[in-house]
C-alpha cells in the first residue's frame, strides 16, 4: 500500500502562493483533529507491524499528537460557542441599532406636531367608537320596543 492512499486529503497547502491560495478552502480545526487522529492511526498500525514494544520516543510522539487533539477539540467546541455568542451580539447589535433610530430627534413621526396629531386621530377614533357604541345600543333599544309586547324582553 502507498503511503500517498493512506493520507487524508489536503485542505490547505502552506506555500505562500501555493494552490490552496486561488482554489482551496481554508483549514479548519476539525482537519488538524482529523490529521491527529491520522497520525495515531498510522503510528499504531507501524508499531502492530514493525516494532511489538514501544520506545520513550514513540510515547512521547503519542502523548504530543493526543494532547495536540484534545486541546484542537476544546478550540473547536470553544470556537462554536464563541461563534454562536457573537451572532447573537451582532443580532442584539441589529435591534439595538433599530430601536435607536426610532429615538432620533429627526424622526418626523416624533417632534411635537406629528405626535400631537397622532393623539388628535387617537382621540377622533375613540369618539367615533363611543358614537357607534351608542347609536347601537339606541337601534336595540328601538327594536325591543318594536317587539310585540306579549314576547318576554327576556329572551333576547
Amino acid at each position: 500500500m502507498s503511503t500517498q492512499d493512506a493520507w487524508p486529503p489536503v485542505y490547505y497547502d502552506f506555500r505562500r502562493y501555493g494552490l490552496s491560495f486561488y482554489k482551496m478552502r481554508l483549514p479548519r480545526i476539525e482537519n488538524l483533529v482529523e490529521l491527529c487522529d491520522h497520525y495515531l492511526e498510522c503510528d499504531k498500525r507501524y508499531t502492530d507491524i514493525f516494532s511489538p514494544t514501544t520506545t520513550r520516543a514513540q510515547v512521547a510522539v503519542q502523548r504530543t499528537i493526543k494532547l495536540i487533539r484534545d486541546i484542537a477539540l476544546r478550540l473547536s467546541s470553544m470556537s462554536k460557542v464563541a461563534s454562536i455568542e457573537s451572532h447573537e451580539k451582532a443580532q442584539a447589535d441589529y435591534e439595538f441599532e433599530v430601536l435607536q433610530a426610532a429615538d432620533l430627534p429627526t424622526d418626523p413621526e416624533r417632534t411635537p406636531e406629528g405626535m400631537k396629531q397622532q393623539l388628535l386621530d387617537l382621540e377622533t377614533a375613540y369618539v367615533l367608537r363611543l358614537d357607534t357604541v351608542a347609536s347601537l345600543k339606541r337601534r336595540i333599544a328601538m327594536l325591543e320596543e318594536s317587539l310585540d309586547p306579549a314576547i318576554s324582553k327576556h329572551l333576547f
